[in-house]
């Protein structure tokens, strides 16, 4: 299935949606978490809610538990073999076989906790990243996918004119 497909199936019948965007913006592609959420500010309707949440998304469950959303959404830089600027869905069973590079807390046990607190569908987007060096800018590859995954997201969710 396609991304755009994929994307379709899973936020369809949204009504509260949380966006997290988790990575760390001087470590190169790393950062494209954080960086979907900048771009996407201000651009969104009401349903949704736009987390950076850094190299630290743990920081702002309570925030994602108040918004009391019915999906959310984590975006990511995560190694998953692919050539740079991948874009995927990363299931459940793939989350502890995936590697996300700069986080205090492993994702498997956000997911979970979220699982459980909130009562939310829960989607790992993962951005195959080629470099995590230091640095604020995203190689080409990594740029790209970002900019498709801004695109789809304000297909669905742009705050009207």
């Amino acid at each position: 299935m396609q991304f755009e497909e994929e994307f379709n199936e899973k936020f369809k019948d949204v009504k509260r949606l949380v966006i997290l965007g988790v990575g760390n913006i001087i470590r190169g592609d790393d950062g494209v978490g954080s960086k979907i959420i900048r771009s996407l500010k201000g651009k969104l309707d009401e349903r949704v809610k736009l987390i950076d949440g850094g190299p630290v998304p743990e920081s702002f469950t309570d925030v994602v538990k108040a918004f009391n959303p019915t999906h959310i959404l984590i975006i990511d830089a995560a190694d998953m073999g692919k050539k740079p600027g991948w874009i995927e869905f990363i299931g459940e069973d793939q989350i502890l076989n995936t590697s996300f590079s700069t986080h205090q807390m492993p994702l498997s046990l956000l997911v979970e906790y979220f699982k459980y607190e909130t009562k939310s569908r829960i989607f790992l987007l993962g951005i195959q990243p080629l470099t995590n060096s230091f640095g604020e800018k995203l190689t080409p590859e990594v740029e790209a996918a970002k900019n498709r995954i801004v695109k789809l997201i304000l297909k669905y969710f742009k705050k009207p004119s």
